[in-house]
């Protein structure tokens, strides 16, 4: 992660906790989740594919 995400990352958090408006709020979540979501995939990426194509049982 870089600095700037981390940054970022923290700006969102502060941001998020105390907005009231719930579009804003639910965008700052929207925006924060891409983040981590980025994160997570450098971090696990096989698990990032599994995770967008489930598999089904039949």
């Amino acid at each position: 992660m870089t600095p700037e995400e981390r940054e970022q990352i923290n700006y969102l958090c502060k941001r998020i906790e105390s907005e009231q408006d719930p579009v804003t709020f639910d965008r700052l979540v929207k925006e924060l989740n891409d983040l981590l979501e980025a994160k997570h995939s450098r971090i696990h990426p096989k698990q990032r594919a599994a995770l967008n194509y489930p598999t089904t049982s039949k």
